[in-house]
């Protein structure tokens, strides 16, 4: 059983191209050093410690992609304009493999702010409100009393550093917490998969198997069903054999399952 989720909608959701382009380790290294802060061609090419031809025909195939982008910046010493990479694309690539399944879902990171992630939010944009200062610095003088004042709602550097590690931390948290119930939820998947399985094998032929395959997990991604035609081009076989399978399925399913009512609609 195989499926492909692409919940991303910009040109980034072919899971396909993006799987060929990260499979690279080169490619993998440039999108490690921009995620960090953009930096122009010569600058990259230095870091990485590779020769500029090779550079630059992995950074053409990562703005082919859609994952990169470059922008020029005018130079302040009279040099000529730099060209800059900086990542074009937020999303998650998420591969499960299982006895009984093999799943990428590949989806835009967008912020919803669910119920669930509130406490961690407010508490992001409780540093909105604050402002850095050295006190030491300040050029007007400041009396202790004033000092306390300002402390209320300014913090140094370290401080405000030290609270974003503490939301970050706390984050952290909550990915693990949920990516172990993920997991626990994906062991549950894989021993309902394999009973499917198992089913299918003792009462159905190879052509219906595939055919159930193909139309239950359709409907399950997208509530959508397929045609006939899309069904027959698929799987690479003749519509009216398509209808036949479609005819002895429903016949084995029974007239009060709702799985039924599934496959006959396509009749």
């Amino acid at each position: 059983m195989v499926r492909e989720i692409m919940d991303s909608t910009s040109f980034l959701a072919d899971t396909n191209v993006l799987l060929d382009v990260l499979g690279n380790e080169t490619r993998r290294r440039i999108l490690s050093l921009i995620s960090h802060e953009p930096m122009y061609f010569n600058q990259l090419a230095r870091e990485m410690g590779t020769c500029q031809q090779a550079i630059l025909r992995h950074v053409k195939i990562l703005e082919d992609s859609g994952m990169i982008e470059s922008y020029l910046q005018r130079s302040n010493l009279g040099a000529p304009d730099r060209k800059y990479y900086k990542l074009n694309s937020s999303f998650n690539i998420n591969i499960s493999v299982s006895h009984d399944n093999f799943t990428v879902r590949n989806q835009d990171i967008i912020e919803s702010r669910y119920k669930e992630a509130d406490s961690l939010y407010k508490k992001f944009d409780k540093l909105h409100s604050i402002t850095l200062h050295h006190v030491d610095n300040l050029k007007e003088p400041v009396t202790l009393n004033a000092k306390y004042i300002r402390r209320k709602s300014m913090v140094s550097l370290g401080q405000f550093l030290l609270m974003l590690q503490q939301n970050l931390d706390g984050v952290e948290e909550q990915i693990l917490h949920l990516e172990t119930r993920l997991n626990d939820l994906r062991a549950l998947k894989q021993n309902i998969i394999k009973k499917i399985h198992e089913t299918e094998k003792v009462n159905f032929d190879d052509i219906e198997r595939r055919l159930m395959c193909l139309i239950m997990e359709r409907y399950a991604l997208q509530k959508e069903q397929l045609s006939i035609s899309e069904l027959a081009e698929i799987l690479d076989l003749k519509e009216n054999t398509i209808k036949n399978a479609l005819a002895r399925i429903t016949d084995k399913l029974g007239m009060r399952s709702n799985t039924h009512e599934l496959f006959k609609n396509l009749g």
